[in-house]
């Protein structure tokens, strides 16, 4: 009867739930969101060709995606690799970030909500927890600068705690409210915006963002001008900045203006010296920053 199928379906789902925790594993989470658990996708493979076994920790049905190439792919414990997707997230959210245990394939959300920048999400060599920036909407009675009135949103770079998102996620006790997990270590000035190539310092107290917007190019010597963007390129305009940011007060410094970071001209820094093409775009950020030119 329908009272003895209810309690079939209980007994199920406590055995279930004892099942896991007793092999030391997660429990599957049904809601979506940070610390949401996904079922495991972890498979071995052999090679058709050489016979090698392979360990598949993902089914490549997801838009599965590494974090950029040249930052950590790994927590700091060696234990989780974290990746983005942009099908595993909520509905128009966008690319978020995820991490998947090497060892037994367990998958966990960690950030969600639309205006999260993964892209160039940076891990922590030191610590279990990561940075990344969001766009967010201006806060109640902020208003855009008279140069942009259009410009509705800031950036902020967010400090993840990975070491109790992922803890809470193995005991089932997630918090309900995200934000708990995360706190907003700086806010970049209203009209100023991130422009790519976030990165963190082997200090791991600032990180360093290429801009632009408000405030970029003010600073350059007399006669330096940007070049206009090339006609029907997609980038190559100036200008564009460097700011550095503390991770502990989150204060935001000029660190260099460049113009023309594109590859369709040769580049003319803040000092007005000429770079050859093979030194365009984040090589070039990384090289004024060596030589010390002047800043904006």
């Amino acid at each position: 009867d329908r009272s003895t199928m209810n309690k079939v379906r209980l007994m199920t789902v406590v055995a279930t739930v004892v099942s896991a925790l007793a092999s030391g594993g997660m429990i599957e989470s049904p809601a979506r969101g940070v610390g949401r658990v996904f079922p495991l996708e972890k498979k071995v493979v052999r090679d058709e060709v050489t016979g090698v076994e392979m360990t598949v920790l993902t089914d490549g049905t997801h838009s599965d995606a590494r974090v950029y190439h040249t930052h950590p792919q790994w927590t700091a414990d060696g234990a989780w690799i974290v990746f983005r997707s942009s099908a595993r997230g909520g509905e128009g959210e966008g690319q978020q970030a995820f991490a998947v245990h090497e060892a037994s394939g367990e998958i966990v959300q960690l950030t969600a909500g639309a205006g999260n920048k993964v892209g160039a999400v940076h891990l922590s060599r030191r610590e279990m927890k990561l940075w990344y920036l969001r766009h967010a909407p201006l806060p109640a009675g902020v208003t855009p600068p008279p140069t942009r009135p259009d410009d509705a949103e800031i950036t902020q770079v967010v400090e993840l705690d990975l070491g109790r998102l992922l803890a809470d996620a193995k005991a089932g006790s997630v918090e309900g409210t995200p934000g708990g997990y995360e706190k907003i270590v700086a806010t970049l000035p209203v009209g100023l915006h991130e422009a790519g190539g976030f990165g963190v310092d082997a200090s791991e107290k600032v990180a360093y963002l290429g801009v632009r917007g408000l405030g970029v190019g003010d600073h350059l010597p007399s006669g330096v001008t940007p070049y206009p963007k090339p006609e029907g390129a997609r980038m190559g305009a100036g200008p564009g900045g460097i700011r550095k940011i503390d991770l502990v007060s989150g204060e935001v410094s000029v660190v260099v203006s460049k113009v023309q970071a594109g590859l369709y001209m040769p580049v003319r820094a803040a000092s007005s010296m000429a770079w050859p093409l093979s030194l365009l775009g984040a090589n070039q950020r990384l090289l004024t920053q060596a030589l010390n030119m002047p800043s904006a």
